[in-house]
């Protein structure tokens, strides 16, 4: 038996003998000197045992002197036993003086006169007793430390025994900070006992200790535990499939198990549905990675790090392979397999899954493109980016661009010898030639492009990226051929169009992009079907987002969606689609619910301004005010006005938002008013620029045209714009999708706009557009005009400065207590909680600039 000195063979003996009936455990090495001793030592603790059991006590050992020889005490033995019918294993623990010999014939006499009864003897693997067993034929079963656990009794035993005055509370806040590893409850024990018998240790301590303990010395063999510490340690995060070909152990799953529950490892969804993955807590796995290159050889280290390398590519786990192959400074294998396979990077924005890549100096990435892109994104990614970082990322991918833009000028085929050689002077300004689309070249780099823009809020770049991208792809004189890199870059390219408010070029990209799959050579470019499944995600989404109903394939209906922190584009697209089913279905609580959660898990909603207007919807229609104030803070932040403009230089879907958040947080909805009268302005604008990209938006616009028309007294215009929503949707069946452009609406204009819809509509349409009066009027004002006096406008201007209480204390020459009785009434006044919530509603009101 291998074990922890102190505490490993004796517990892994005493939760033997108490996790079933039957068994008795006979220990006290040091009062055990001769036979006799030995015979009353096991009656005793048979009698024990019955006690503990609810079993007869039977008698104690009648003196009849020293039992002559072994097998005379084996008689004895025996005849004491026949009080204990009940007994079923008896173990003996530290027999160290025995003679192995002897001990191995009385083991067989036993089984020979008791085949019921079950006889164990515990010692250290290799000693003499071992050996003699194994010569004998006998049983041999080891025991070590990943087989033993304390539960809180034994941990109470050790914790005693070592600190004899520590108490109840601080050895129960020792169990749970050690969860019951020996080792680790041990070397808190030993190493920190001020602490320990403070109760001041949690997990955070004791991870410390794992390397220390868990981890084998060169001289030691390993336990399945030890052996999935030294092989996944390098891993940031991993899946038991991954574990189970690291280690050839098929029974990983049990260490693992051992792992959560002592809380080193986290459990969060797979990258497959179903599946679950495990993270290390608290840096461990690089704490348990130092102390393994501790004690290997160099080459060993390299030998570990490349059978991850091989279960991971095994596992099609491509950013894992990406993150060990850089740690192996094999950069070339890296960015063919970042090219191939850069949608996977992208979704992933795994911190320390990415710390070798991180760490790396910039001009030893300087080659590689695609490791570049993924580098500078995700460094920013690890802080809040500052407008500077943000600008000299957008100067960079403008460069880049510029120099992409040549190539494709090149490459359209500028005529004569001038125009070839000034294609040939700008190929090299893209790294890996100019290939075509599914290449390693010009639309690999013009997807990065377009990934960088978007990181950094300049769209327009993004924008002009993609669609040369997509000129590329719809240029092809025959149909493109799936390969790893083709849809690696389409899929890109349809997070980034989605991003773009260009919803029709994205279900095109979707549609082309599955039909490839579907060619029997294309299993290379989709090995786990995982991109199959996102890209019928996304058009199922689109579809919805067009007016479609919702159809999910397969049964993976978008609510079944497992999602992690890193897959920001799958709750987006499963808010939206949740949310509009909702909304068409009438449900606006439940729809602002499903957007709602959207928001919560994007962390960066600016990104996605289909979910800001759907999540405005349901808001305004229900008058949820905190939500409402939050999108007004939003709208008015730096970082949504760097990604979508400002005034009449808004994007098309932020400046619908804007306008809509506008009226609703004005608490305006006569059509005379300012707010809707600039809302409508809005979305004319909108409409002029271009068509929207999505039915459902045109047939928003058309509809507050409607109804700033019928409100302006303008019923012919109004049925210009119904009609032009209903040719809109003629190839609809049914009501449809919900007449959302009329919540911006009053029930008096959904009553008129239903006497105009009813003489040039059809009765579906007329029934639609009914819809608008479960919606129209739900909020009611969010805000009312408000009275300050003199002291609050000083107090609300001072606050828009920034200035605390303390500082706006000193400048008005009054108490603290004065300034926080001032503001609570401010609050009160503008029905605010928070200062960001209070200026939020004073910059709509006109009080503050």
């Amino acid at each position: 038996m291998e074990a922890l000195p102190k505490s490993g063979k004796l517990t892994a003996l005493r939760q033997w003998a108490e996790h079933a009936p039957g068994r008795v455990l006979v220990e006290g090495r040091s009062l055990v000197h001769t036979r006799a001793d030995f015979l009353s030592r096991t009656v005793w603790s048979a009698q024990a045992a019955a006690r503990r059991q609810g079993h007869p006590v039977g008698p104690d050992v009648v003196d009849q002197g020293e039992p002559a020889d072994y097998d005379e005490l084996i008689v004895r033995l025996l005849a004491e036993l026949d009080a204990y019918p009940w007994v079923t294993a008896i173990a003996f623990d530290g027999l160290v003086h025995a003679e192995p010999a002897a001990v191995v014939a009385g083991v067989q006499a036993v089984q020979e006169e008791r085949p019921d009864l079950r006889v164990l003897f515990a010692t250290i693997d290799g000693t003499p007793l071992v050996e003699a067993a194994h010569a004998a034929g006998l049983p041999v079963e080891l025991v070590t430390d990943a087989d033993v656990w304390f539960g809180p009794g034994e941990t109470d035993r050790l914790a005693r025994a070592l600190l004899p005055e520590i108490d109840s509370r601080a050895v129960d806040a020792l169990h749970r900070a050690t969860d019951g590893h020996p080792g680790v409850t041990l070397a808190l024990l030993e190493t920190v006992p001020a602490r320990v018998l403070a109760g001041d240790v949690t997990a955070v301590d004791a991870a410390q200790h794992w390397g220390a303990r868990s981890l084998v010395d060169e001289d030691q063999g390993t336990s399945p535990l030890q052996e999935a510490l030294r092989l996944l340690s390098p891993a940031p995060r991993f899946g038991l499939g991954l574990a189970r070909r690291v280690t050839g152990n098929d029974d990983v799953a049990a260490a693992v198990t051992r792992l959560v529950a002592t809380g080193v490892l986290d459990v969060e969804p797979g990258r497959r549905p179903g599946t679950s993955a495990y993270r290390w807590r608290f840096e461990v796995g690089r704490h348990f990675d130092d102390r393994v290159r501790e004690i290997d050889d160099p080459s060993d280290d390299v030998v570990r790090r490349e059978r991850l390398l091989e279960a991971a590519l095994a596992e099609h786990d491509v950013a894992l392979a990406v993150t060990v192959l850089v740690g192996l400074r094999r950069f070339a294998e890296a960015e063919a397999i970042a090219g191939d396979w850069f949608w996977e990077m992208v979704v992933s924005d795994d911190l320390e899954l990415w710390r070798p890549l991180l760490m790396q100096p910039r001009e030893r990435l300087a080659p590689y493109s695609a490791l570049v892109s993924l580098a500078t994104v995700l460094a920013r990614r690890g802080g809040a980016a500052s407008e500077a970082d943000d600008r000299v990322l957008e100067l960079g991918v403008r460069a880049r661009l510029s120099a992409a833009l040549r190539v494709v000028a090149g490459v359209a085929g500028a005529a004569g010898d001038e125009g070839a050689a000034s294609s040939d002077a700008t190929r090299e300004a893209v790294p890996g030639g100019v290939d075509g689309v599914g290449g390693s070249g010009l639309a690999a780099e013009l997807t990065q492009i377009a990934f960088a823009a978007l990181e950094c809020g300049d769209l327009g770049t993004a924008e002009t990226a993609c669609a040369q991208w997509y000129d590329l792809l719809r240029t092809s004189p025959v149909p493109l051929p799936a390969s790893p890199s083709l849809v690696s870059q389409g899929l890109v390219v349809v997070q980034a169009l989605i991003q773009l408010d260009q919803f029709d070029g994205a279900r095109d990209v979707v549609v082309r992009l599955l039909a490839s799959l579907d060619d029997e050579a294309a299993a290379a470019a989709d090995p786990v079907g995982s991109r199959r499944v996102d890209l019928l995600r996304a058009r199922m989404a689109l579809d919805v987002l067009a007016g479609l109903p919702y159809d999910p394939f397969a049964g993976d209906a978008m609510d079944a969606v497992a999602v992690t922190r890193a897959r920001q584009l799958d709750w987006v697209m499963r808010a939206w689609t949740k949310a509009l089913v909702a909304l068409d279905q009438g449900d606006v609580p439940a729809a602002l619910g499903h957007t709602t959660e959207g928001m919560d898990a994007v962390g960066q909603p600016e990104r996605w301004p289909v979910l800001v207007l759907l999540h405005g919807y349901a808001a305004c229609a229900t008058g949820d005010r905190p939500e409402i104030l939050r999108l007004s803070s939003l709208l008015r932040s730096a970082a949504w006005r760097r990604r979508h403009g400002d005034g009449d230089d808004q994007r098309p879907v932020g400046a619908v938002v804007d306008a809509f958040v506008e009226g609703a947080i004005g608490g305006v909805r006569d059509a005379a008013g300012p707010a809707s009268i600039a809302y409508a302005r809005s979305c004319h604008r909108v409409a002029e620029r271009r068509d929207p990209a999505s039915p459902r938006l045109a047939d928003h616009l058309l509809l507050v045209r409607a109804a700033h028309a019928v409100g302006a007294g303008r019923e012919d215009v109004a049925a210009q714009a119904l009609v032009a929503a209903a040719k809109l949707r003629s190839d609809q069946v049914g009501p449809g999708f919900a007449p959302l452009g009329l919540l911006c609406a009053s029930p008096r204009q959904v009553d008129q706009l239903l006497t105009v819809a009813a003489r040039v509509l059809p009765a579906h349409e007329v029934a639609r557009l009914a819809q608008a009066r479960q919606f129209a009027g739900a909020a009611g004002p969010v805000t009312e005009a408000v009275e300050l006096s003199e002291r609050e406008a000083s107090l609300l201007q001072h606050i828009d400065g920034g200035l605390s209480n303390a500082q706006i204390a000193a400048l008005l020459f009054v108490s603290v207590n004065t300034v926080k009785f001032h503001r609570a009434n401010l609050y009160r006044k503008l029905r605010a909680r928070t200062s960001g919530e209070a200026l939020a509603v004073a910059r709509r009101m006109g009080l503050v600039g």
